[in-house]
């Protein structure tokens, strides 16, 4: 398929398996098959952002370099990282649990913010000359 009738998603995956020494079939338009070195095949999607997901276990395997903000403009991903898929020790969780709560609360926050500038946002008068 060339290039340019491809979808961002396709061509975001087809990088993905570059970077990765992965052979590589574009399924439908937003998945791709996957064959790694041992044989084994997995289906690839991509998320809002550009990282890389196991579409049959929805999970993210790679994330991308970009920053996972909605504010700003779309940037897509040039280089992915691979997320250890190996359990978590005990205190990785842990950690991880106190980092997705302070995430949430986060977030939370800023919608607060959002709304309550876009609520009590005061017009200034045009000055005329």
């Amino acid at each position: 398929m060339d290039e340019k009738e491809m979808t961002r998603a396709q061509r975001l995956l087809k990088a993905y398996c570059r970077q990765e020494k992965l052979s590589c079939r574009i399924a439908d338009g937003c998945n791709a098959i996957a064959q790694y070195g041992d044989g084994t095949k997995r289906r690839l999607t991509v998320n809002a952002f550009g990282d890389i997901m196991d579409a049959d276990a929805k999970k993210v395997i790679a994330t991308g370099n970009v920053p996972h903000t909605l504010n700003g403009p779309i940037r897509l991903p040039t280089h992915w990282e691979n997320i250890r898929t190996s359990k978590p020790q005990k205190s990785e969780r842990k950690k991880s649990s106190i980092l997705e709560r302070l995430w949430e609360n986060q977030a939370e926050i800023a919608r607060r913010d959002a709304i309550k500038n876009s609520v009590h946002k005061i017009r200034e008068p045009e000055r005329g000359l």
